[in-house]
């Protein structure tokens, strides 16, 4: 080539020519044997080398470069500069390489095979004739049916396939996704690649051909989860998921899991565990088991017809459990210690117990505070409790006749209503409740149920009774048999004595009450209200004065006429007849003037003879039947009102005769019945006759 572009004979227009670069076209493409090379600089961008020609460059540095080197390069182009190819040759390391420009972008170098240096193809490479290897071969010739050891199919190699060199390795499949590796400085290993699991399946078939049916034994699963079927022996160590946040009901393939620290969810109260993950699959029933450090406790559910159970504890022998969560069991609960118990936390509370339920002696639960003293029961009780201070609807027992009250000291509410009773304060129709105090006293409360009066009693550790005592109601009549002090005045009726009260009240009599039942000290007063055995039917007092426990005197002074009326009874229910009190302008004097019908000095008598003593009118109160009519005199009732009789409603007089055995009545009609104007009957040997008529 000349020093200058107008003699070169190829080239037929120059834009710049020097020694040392070279910038202009060829209408030729071809370069002339004798061209001079170009010389390379340190910097120069290979990328930009385009123009056709030898460049060559002796320990240069082009861009990109960290070393210097010795290359030339030989350029050829066609269609300008838009196709380019770029030969090079490293003399240092005695490889070929060569590229393409093409659509504005360069390729990558690709190295070219030479008798004296190693070859490696990324691509595939066609012989069309047999590889003669005067060397080993490296890498596999896929269409090499001469090679014997580079056929396609199986292979086989008889003795050892020995990889001599740190970090060399054996991948295997197409995507190279598993590899046996050893790399410098660490031992060999198993290694899978990013996204995939590492499995071991058993084969059934021997020797093992990929077409096999193969089951899964063991899995290291992408996120580095070891789960296997099953171990024989131990596992020193679990592989922790690193989920901070599992959800369980997702967890559904076989294995063992550690979770230390891990938050999962549907999982009781979805918090943070510390514990094992058992997961066994059979069809498609789940079963997960979770054997957590934190309460330590085992938890277990199963999944079966398309949904889940709910989490059960399962409770150890030998072994405090804590549930967080209500439990239902279906069977029985035993609980076996010296003196069994369940406690409470209320609150949750961090005392050894709230609340303890306990058997401290055979046969009793007692409930205690966290202090040790007794609590307390709030609830409908069905049976005996010996401490209980509140309770509602207890059981009642029924007391039998002809049953002692000394053997009732059984903790309990009890009643009797009819029949026979002893060692009661009453006769029938009472509720008793027993309070035992230790194993040898007690305490006995009886209530009457028709009066309300309340009784109490006690034993001793000697069985012995008290007197049965009488307790006073605030708002019921109270009667005490011994001697009462009130410090201060008292206000309101009294009945009896009090040897320094300085006045008494009126006491009103209440309906239907018979006056031989009125025998307490006091002053009464009558209105409308019914009565029986009084000498008046209505309107009226009366003052009961007791001598002593047996007899007494009852006055009863008419309010309407004046008139007083007087009777008394003795051995505690013998009344006399009633007497009425003759006032002193109705009596004949025994000496003076008196006016006796009208006139002064006449004393002439009329009515009834001198023997007769019991012809004083007495009236029955409404309704009163006349089998209760013993005792001599004469009766009436002013509203016809009278039961027992041969005809109702009947007016008249009654006349009693009595011996104080037999007696005869004897009724006069003086209205109401027409065909009777008498009638007679007679009552002996404890029985009343029939009525005659008249």
């Amino acid at each position: 080539m000349a020093d200058k572009a107008d003699s070169a004979d190829k080239l037929t227009k120059t834009k710049k020519l020097n020694g040392f670069d070279f910038d202009g076209s060829a209408e030729e493409y071809n370069i002339p044997a004798d061209l001079k090379p170009n010389y390379l600089w340190d910097g120069a961008d290979l990328d930009n080398l385009k123009v056709p020609g030898l460049y060559v460059g002796y320990k240069v540095k082009p861009k990109g470069y960290n070393a210097p080197i010795n290359i030339s390069i030989l350029i050829e182009a066609t269609d300008g500069r838009y196709s380019v190819k770029q030969m090079k040759t490293d003399f240092d390391t005695k490889i070929i390489s060569a590229r393409f420009y093409s659509n504005n972008t360069w390729s990558t170098w690709d190295k070219l095979p030479s008798e004296s240096s190693t070859n490696d193809w990324s691509g595939d490479n066609t012989f069309q004739k047999e590889i003669v290897a005067k060397k080993g071969l490296k890498g596999n010739a896929t269409t090499s049916s001469t090679a014997d050891k580079l056929k396609e199919g199986d292979q086989q190699v008889k003795g050892s396939f020995t990889l001599p060199n740190d970090n060399s390795m054996l991948r295997v499949g197409n995507d190279g996704d598993m590899a046996i590796v050893k790399k410098q400085g660490s031992q060999g290993t198993f290694v899978v690649g990013a996204g995939r699991s590492f499995i071991i399946n058993k084969s059934d078939k021997l020797p093992v051909n990929v077409t096999d049916n193969m089951n899964k034994i063991f899995e290291v699963t992408p996120t580095g989860i070891v789960m296997a079927n099953r171990f024989t022996g131990s596992a020193d160590k679990l592989t922790v998921q690193d989920s901070s946040n599992t959800d369980l009901d997702k967890l559904t393939t076989d294995g063992i899991y550690k979770v230390w620290g891990v938050k999962l969810t549907n999982y009781r109260g979805g918090w943070t565990v510390y514990g094992t993950v058992a997961v066994t699959t059979y069809g498609n029933n789940i079963q997960q088991i979770v054997f957590e450090n934190s309460d330590n406790t085992i938890n277990v559910r199963w999944f079966s017809a398309n949904k889940w159970t709910d989490w059960g504890v399962v409770a150890r022998d030998n072994q405090a459990t804590i549930w967080k969560s209500s439990q239902t069991f279906q069977g029985g609960l035993e609980i076996s210690h010296a003196t069994p118990f369940i406690d409470f936390h209320f609150k949750n509370s961090t005392k050894d117990f709230t609340s303890r339920i306990i058997e401290d002696i055979e046969g009793r639960l007692a409930f205690r505070k966290s202090d040790g003293s007794v609590g307390t029961i709030l609830a409908n009780l069905q049976g005996n409790a010996d401490t209980a201070t509140t309770a509602r609807s207890p059981q009642v027992i029924g007391i039998l006749p002809n049953q002692s009250l000394n053997d009732y000291k059984t903790p309990g509410s009890y009643s009797f209503q009819d029949g026979k009773i002893n060692n009661s304060p009453v006769n029938n129709w009472f509720s008793l409740s027993v309070i035992s105090i230790g194993s040898y006293n007690g305490t006995q409360i009886l209530q009457d149920s028709n009066t309300g009066t309340i009784w109490i009693r006690g034993w001793s550790s000697t069985n012995t009774w008290t007197e049965w005592t009488q307790i006073s109601g605030l708002n019921s009549d109270n009667k005490w048999t011994g001697k009462q002090e009130f410090s201060k005045a008292i206000v309101g009726n009294l009945q009896g004595n009090a040897d320094t009260a300085t006045r008494t009240g009126m006491i009103d009599i209440s309906n239907n009450t018979n006056l031989n039942d009125l025998k307490d000290n006091g002053n009464y007063s009558c209105g409308t209200n019914n009565t029986y055995n009084s000498p008046v039917s209505r309107w009226f007092t009366i003052v009961v004065v007791r001598n002593g426990d047996y007899n007494g005197t009852q006055t009863l002074t008419d309010t309407n006429s004046g008139n007083v009326w007087v009777r008394t009874w003795s051995s505690g229910n013998q009344f006399t007849n009633w007497e009425k009190m003759s006032k002193d302008n109705t009596v004949v004097h025994n000496s003076g003037d008196q006016y006796i019908n009208g006139r002064v000095g006449a004393k002439s008598f009329g009515g009834n003879a001198d023997t007769a003593t019991n012809l004083q009118l007495q009236y029955l109160p409404k309704g009163f039947h006349v089998d209760g009519i013993k005792s001599s005199g004469t009766y009436t009732q002013i509203d016809g009102d009278i039961k027992g009789l041969p005809a109702y409603p009947v007016w008249g007089i009654m006349e009693v005769t009595s011996n104080g055995n037999d007696v005869i009545q004897r009724f006069n009609v003086t209205n109401g019945a027409d065909d009777i104007v008498f009638c007679q009957r007679r009552f002996a040997l404890n029985e009343w006759s029939g009525w005659k008529k008249f």
